[in-house]
């Protein structure tokens, strides 16, 4: 008899984090790390702006004021950012999610893949939740909703064309890598911590991506001592 692999051939690792979060002085970044198939290692990170955002007709996620990343990014067209858009660390999760979609999409990503967020509120919203929000007319309601609906529209194309699994990850900063482990949890907990590092170094910068040849690099996980993440 056939026996189809299911394993997935692409994991998709996002993080964001902010410092001063919900303070007029905060300033936020995220991280994707990307692993497997065509996409060998590749790094996302960047400053999350503080302005609305929308969908560039790639699927890009694209300021709308002059906060925009860099030259690297589509441009920014000229507009006030508002109080709802200046970065959080919520706002942080969800860039670095609507950037993991974006480049599964430029990417050509097939097949199975997983993606993976820290982010329980958006890991819930994105695999149903706005659905029954919108359904229920109370979309208007959820916080954030400029870079939801990107994310929204995103994730609906990558399921398209993949056989995409978004699933939560408890923050490696939160819990140490077992003793004792699997394969695919040492995997999850050094991925987790890979994004979470670009995310944290990626507060108030520019964009930044990187594709190399070389594995993901597991043979020293950081050691953690009550270490978190800027929130």
């Amino acid at each position: 008899p056939v026996v189809w692999d299911t394993a997935p051939t692409v994991f998709v690792f996002t993080d964001g984090a902010c410092t001063a979060n919900g303070k007029a002085h905060a300033a936020g970044g995220f991280g994707v790390l990307i692993v497997g198939g065509q996409f060998r290692t590749t790094k996302i990170s960047g400053g999350v702006a503080a302005s609305l955002y929308t969908a560039a007709p790639m699927g890009m996620p694209v300021a709308t004021a002059a906060a925009a990343p860099t030259a690297a990014a589509a441009p920014a067209a000229a507009a006030a950012p508002t109080a709802a858009a200046a970065p959080t660390n919520n706002r942080a999760e969800l860039l670095a999610l609507c950037w993991g979609f974006h480049a599964l999409l430029q990417g050509r990503a097939t097949g199975r893949v997983l993606v993976y967020s820290d982010s329980k509120i958006y890991v819930n919203l994105l695999n149903g939740g706005f659905a029954k929000k919108k359904a229920d007319g109370k979309e208007s309601t959820l916080a954030n909703g400029d870079l939801l609906g990107v994310a929204v529209g995103l994730f609906e194309q990558v399921k398209k064309q993949t056989d995409c699994v978004l699933t939560w990850l408890q923050a490696s900063h939160d819990k140490p890598l077992p003793a004792v482990h699997t394969p695919l949890q040492k995997l999850q907990w050094v991925g987790n911590d890979t994004a979470d590092r670009l995310a944290r170094a990626a507060v108030g910068k520019e964009l930044k991506l990187e594709t190399t040849l070389a594995a993901l690099n597991w043979s020293s996980p950081r050691v953690l001592k009550g270490c978190s993440a800027p929130m």
